[in-house]
């Protein structure tokens, strides 16, 4: 009695210490993927646009990211500095995913394994420190993160759905889904679409199941409807992504850009061989338990078992298929890949047979788990925060001792620049095309272009060189001539990253802006 006693004792300890360390490796690589990660205007643009919903015309792409505005508005109510409020935004964000998604893996590991092996908690390990890309992609204001949190615990639900009566706990399910999907169709297709198609597999065992199949599709529909009317309302213009049919050559180039993907947020580097192919290892076992996942889902017919594999296949089709993969910038469209991975090396360990084996891969996880730690800590602490925003703060501070709070310039000087501004001087974005300035309306607000009374001057800050404001070249200093006339003042600007010219006017040049334009 008093050994079997001690050994629960020693397990429990054992089971505290791995908690503890799985909490703390979240929280430090969260802290410096926060405090070190750099923005953009394409990261912060929901932290300048957010005032001005529901009082003017917004434009937003699809993915609205719909969920991040309640942390967004907590930052911003509770911290006042530009750089704590986008630290928080972000550290609270990757946070609660990371803890979501271990809550789950906890429950796979009690439910699915069924073993107490405390090895079975090494793979979640390899995710939290996949390397820095990982956290580069994933530490976004207005990137999904806390969407993949969010299903995972979703997924325990569903696992449970005929053990469960609760109307209030199903109520929230189905609001978290359909605000999922509001906030980025992209689960849609990689969630939605899986576990529906494994519940309706599930209709012959039990046909109550039905109804929970009827739910996803009417809040599938739900989402439809409400941004029919959100569109129609005049009050928001959501950008559609580009619909067209991949042809064979753009196969071609999405299959070279997804092995060039996956490389990239694994982190292979061109030396270490021998830590790379750990890592090829690890990826190629962690596909493999994820077909015997999927194989063991066709004997039991598990909710888990089926939905991760086949969102795993989906987010492999979605983007060898897709006409919107460009470049490296969209490996963010494969993340998922690496939330699922680690379920398939849990499995593949557990299925294993062989102790010899087992142990070898566990030393091979083990060994890319500690290098990768230590590679993105040291990537991240080598980064100077005092630098991070030096080319920014140049613009602002010049712009602020030239007396301006409103001007215009390119997209990537823009919002970005009013967010560390604190808002004091509003830089909007705008667009050279045939030679004159038009209004950019991608992520922005039909008030921004209004010609406003109180705005005595203006400013429109250009790179005539072509290289700090892409955006506009095209317009050279004598077609702003002829749009806007002879500007009041030419201020150079230098920067860090090259000169700028400030060109001051006694107006709002905003009212020399096309009315009909429109572009995006």
């Amino acid at each position: 009695m008093l050994k079997k006693a001690y050994k629960y004792k020693k397990t429990n300890v054992l089971y505290k210490s791995i908690l503890f360390l799985i909490l703390s490796n979240i929280f430090i690589n969260s802290f410096f993927a926060s405090m070190f990660n750099k923005f953009s205007s394409d990261s912060i643009w929901g932290n300048i646009l957010i005032p001005y919903f529901f009082k003017s015309k917004v434009y937003i792409n699809l993915d609205t990211y719909l969920l991040h505005y309640p942390i967004t508005l907590i930052s911003q109510y509770f911290f006042n500095s530009p750089n704590i409020v986008i630290f928080a935004n972000i550290f609270i964000s990757l946070v609660l995913t990371l803890v979501f998604y271990f809550i789950f893996y906890s429950y796979f590991i009690k439910i699915k394994i069924a073993s107490k092996n405390k090895i079975y908690f090494l793979p979640i390990f390899l995710l939290i420190n996949f390397s820095w890309i990982f956290y580069t992609l994933l530490a976004q204001p207005y990137i999904r993160n806390i969407e993949f949190g969010i299903i995972f615990l979703i997924l325990i639900y569903y696992d449970r759905i005929l053990k469960s009566n609760r109307v209030f706990i199903r109520l929230i399910v189905y609001v978290l889904l359909l605000l999922v999907i509001l906030s980025d169709p992209y689960f849609l297709y990689l969630f939605i679409v899986p576990l529906i198609l494994v519940l309706a597999s599930k209709l012959k065992i039990d046909d109550r199941y039905i109804q929970e199949v009827m739910i996803l599709i009417s809040i599938c529909l739900l989402s439809y409807i409400i941004r029919f009317f959100i569109i129609n309302s005049n009050l928001f213009v959501i950008f559609n992504i580009n619909q067209n049919t991949v042809t064979g050559k753009e196969l071609i180039k999405n299959l070279n850009l997804l092995i060039e993907g996956i490389e990239y947020i694994i982190g292979i580097q061109k030396s270490f061989y021998l830590t790379n192919l750990f890592k090829v290892i690890i990826f190629v076992l962690g596909s493999c338990g994820i077909f015997l996942m999927l194989k063991a889902y066709w004997i039991k017919k598990d909710i888990i078992l089926g939905v991760i594999p086949i969102s795993f296949l989906a987010t492999f089709t979605a983007y060898l298929f897709s006409v919107n993969t460009t470049d490296l910038d969209t490996s963010r469209y494969l993340m998922f890949i690496f939330f699922i991975l680690p379920f398939g090396l849990v499995f593949l360990l557990f299925k294993l047979p062989i102790k010899t084996i087992r142990i070898l891969i566990s030393a091979i996880i083990f060994i890319v788990v500690v290098l990768n730690f230590i590679t993105i800590n040291a990537t991240f602490y080598k980064k100077n925060t005092s630098n991070q925003y030096l080319y920014n703060n140049e613009i602002i501070s010049a712009v602020n001792r030239n007396n301006f709070n409103y001007g215009y310039t390119s997209y990537w000087n823009a919002a970005i620049n009013t967010f560390l501004s604190n808002n004091k001087i509003k830089f909007r974005q705008v667009v050279c095309y045939k030679h004159k300035i038009y209004p950019y309306f991608w992520v922005s607000a039909d008030q921004w272009y209004m010609t406003n009374k109180k705005v005595k001057k203006t400013f429109l800050l250009i790179d005539f060189n072509k290289k700090l404001t892409p955006e506009l070249n095209g317009c050279s200093l004598v077609d702003l001539k002829k749009q806007f006339g002879q500007p009041y003042k030419i201020n150079t600007i230098f920067t860090s990253q090259g000169n700028l010219s400030l060109l001051e006017y006694k107006y709002n040049i905003a009212s020399k802006f096309s009315k009909h334009s429109f572009i995006y």
